[in-house]
């Protein structure tokens, strides 16, 4: 059973991530059309991958587990 929340609570945290990750390309958007501003997207990719990347790990969080245990096992 406390596995079971376990890994719901790991994906709930990833899909968080994942969102606010993606999430970012609208503030981009906002600024850079909406307002007129001249922004770039190198400016934004660095929170989209503080985002992503994490939140992916966390959603495959047993796929990365057993690939770690194979390694250093």
């Amino acid at each position: 059973m406390m596995a079971k929340i376990e890994r719901d609570l790991f994906k709930t945290l990833g899909n968080i991530l994942l969102a606010l990750g993606v999430g970012v390309w609208g503030a981009y958007a906002v600024l850079r059309y909406g307002m007129g501003w001249e922004v770039t997207g190198r400016q934004f990719l660095p929170y989209h991958l503080a985002g992503v990347v994490p939140g992916m790990i966390l959603r495959r969080h047993r796929f990365f587990q057993g690939v770690v245990r194979r390694l250093f096992s």
